[in-house]
């Protein structure tokens, strides 16, 4: 079973002044399942996968250039390790943009000759004139404004069906009511108007996964944040996540991630990363981008 991740919560400051935020990220294996409260626009920089967006594949590789909106899910795959140049923006900077009309999501393919001049550009956002440079908010609209301009006009649309959007709401409900033991499908089937059996077969075709894995797989992702950060028992982490049986916790603990939670715990508060179970490897890192190659 694959760990799925939240909707992502704005990851800028909520005091910051230009609420855009530009970043140099990798995928090593796979990204999961996840959406957006704001845009985020993707330049691929090296590597190959499968980028799949409301239920749809698009292939993706150096050149790559995609965004998805407020209303997408998404998860990539990686063939090879994917380097990406990634700007997130919030609903406020699409106005002052003027491209707040856009609410599906787009991709394309770039030319080698708009690759390597886009990539020049977020390259210098990245190293020197970014958000802490002199006129550095300025300069990360305009690039992401190029981008946008160049991906509208020459990319193809991945619109999500409806069931992803009600699938979307669905995902932040649970995230929001995680931790009450009783949550049930039925509750989740409630909040989209569905019976419950179409509601749980649509769950499946949009997230992958059946309603009861992914909630309790969220739980499990909660669970470990508690273990690693925080001075707290194991049970009282597994009651304060939602699971009402510790035997059940146990167990399910130990299918995830081979493991028990007080093993998980120590190594989590090991000296080092690479001791911890093995687990989904993704990343979000803030890193300075390579030198062209």
């Amino acid at each position: 079973m694959r760990e799925l991740v939240p909707i992502c919560p704005y990851l800028l400051e909520s005091d910051s002044a230009s609420k855009i935020f530009i970043s140099y990220r990798g995928v090593d294996l796979y990204y999961p399942l996840h959406g957006h409260d704001f845009y985020e626009l993707e330049l691929v920089i090296s590597g190959s996968g499968q980028h799949w967006i409301n239920n749809v594949c698009v292939p993706i590789q150096r050149g790559s250039l995609y965004l998805l909106t407020l209303s997408d899910v998404h998860r990539i795959e990686a063939d090879e390790p994917l380097r990406i140049i990634s700007i997130h923006y919030l609903p406020e900077v699409a106005e002052q943009m003027d491209f707040a009309r856009v609410q599906e999501a787009w991709y394309m393919d770039l030319a080698t000759e708009d690759f390597d001049l886009f990539y020049r550009l977020a390259f210098d956002a990245l190293n020197g004139k970014g958000r802490d440079a002199p006129f550095g908010t300025q300069y990360m609209l305009s690039i992401t404004m190029l981008l946008l301009t160049r991906l509208l006009r020459g990319g193809k649309k991945c619109s999500p069906a409806t069931s992803s959007r009600q699938m979307q709401t669905v995902l932040r409900y649970i995230h929001e009511n995680y931790a009450n033991p009783g949550l049930r499908l039925k509750d989740a089937a409630s909040i989209c108007g569905l019976s419950q059996c179409y509601f749980s077969a649509t769950f499946h075709n949009v997230v992958g996964c059946g309603f009861s894995e992914y909630l309790t797989s969220y739980r499990l992702h909660r669970v470990c944040l508690l273990l690693a950060n925080m001075n707290i028992s194991i049970t009282e982490a597994a009651f304060e996540t939602g699971f009402s049986s510790l035997s059940h916790f146990f167990r399910v603990f130990r299918e995830m991630y081979g493991c028990t939670p007080r093993e998980y715990r120590s190594r989590a508060y090991g000296a080092s990363e690479g001791s911890l179970p093995e687990r989904p490897r993704w990343k979000n890192t803030i890193t300075p981008a390579p030198a062209l190659l």
